[in-house]
Formats: structure tokens, sequence, C-alpha cells
């Protein structure tokens, strides 16, 4: 009997923190929707150096908050660059779909963290993926709010101790 009651608890412990971060991220992801614009910055891997452009981005998000559809737009010298993603949220992973002229992506993400301090939710998430041509560890960092947001990308390929910055995205909503 003690046996059942324990395994009773824990089943109740993974099922509401399970409801919990998966209501995390819904409303995570409810508090993207809409129209941002802000900053592109990115590592050029020819120069090493970070690299900042105008970026705009379009974001809808289905009533449940499980997945995202996100337009984007931004300016590289000499032409504009449209892309558009697909993110699919659960209480475990973050898969991404993404597809510009370069073709089309799919990356999944583990959900390290999901969080909600003072009106700002973030979310950490981590995968393996491709930087560069090349196989490596991706991070994800997401802080958004009622009218900023900040997603970030560092990578860590074989043989490298620590995570590099790759590009990031900081917006303003727009209204």
């Amino acid at each position: 009997m003690a046996n059942r009651c324990l395994w009773l608890v824990g089943l109740f412990w993974f099922y509401s923190s399970a409801v919990s971060a998966d209501s995390l991220l819904a409303d995570a992801a409810l508090a993207m929707s809409g129209n941002w614009s802000g900053e592109l910055t990115y590592r050029d891997y020819r120069s090493d150096q970070r690299v900042a452009i105008p970026h705009e981005r379009s974001i809808a998000v289905d009533p449940a908050g499980a997945f995202a559809t996100h337009q984007n737009v931004f300016t590289d010298p000499g032409y504009k660059v449209y892309s558009a993603e697909l993110h699919k949220f659960d209480a475990q992973r973050l898969t991404v779909a993404s597809t510009s002229d370069q073709g089309i992506n799919v990356e999944e993400f583990a959900i390290v963290s999901i969080e909600k301090n003072d009106e700002v939710w973030q979310l950490q998430a981590e995968g393996n993926a491709f930087d560069n041509g090349q196989p490596a560890q991706i991070r994800i960092r997401l802080s958004v709010d009622a009218q900023t947001m900040a997603i970030e990308r560092s990578a860590r390929q074989a043989g490298e101790a620590e995570f590099r910055f790759r590009n990031a995205v900081n917006l303003t909503r727009v209204e």
C-alpha cells in the first residue's frame, strides 16, 4: 500500500509538472504573437566579427499556444532575405522547421528550463544540429515580455569547451 501511495504521489507530481510546463510554454508562445521590429546580430564566420542588420518578424500563434508561425524579413548587405519558421512547443521539446532561399531545415531541442518572473518568460533549449555546416550542440535562449523579445543562438562544435555566440534577435513590439 505504501508503495502504491508513493507511486501515485510521483505520478501526480510528474503530471502537474508537465501541465505547469505546458501552461508556461503556451503563455510564452502567446506572448510572442504580433509584429516585431529590431535587429538581427550574427557572427560572420569569415571575419569572426558581429554584424547587425535590421530585422522584422511577424508571429501568429494558435489559440492553445502549441505552435507559432514566424515570418522574418532582414536586410543583408545588398538584398532582403525572407524566411519562415514553424515552432512547435510541448513540455519536453521545441521543434523548429525553417525555410528560406537556402532550403528547408528541421531542428529539435530539449526544453532545459522555462520560467516566468516579473512578467518575463524565459526559455532555454538545447539540442544537436548544424552550425556553419558542421555538427554542433546548439543552445537557444528566449526572453519575451509585453514589449520586448530576445532570442539568442549559441553553438559548441566538437572539441570546443564553451558555447560561442552564433546569432541573436532583439526586437520591440510594433503596435
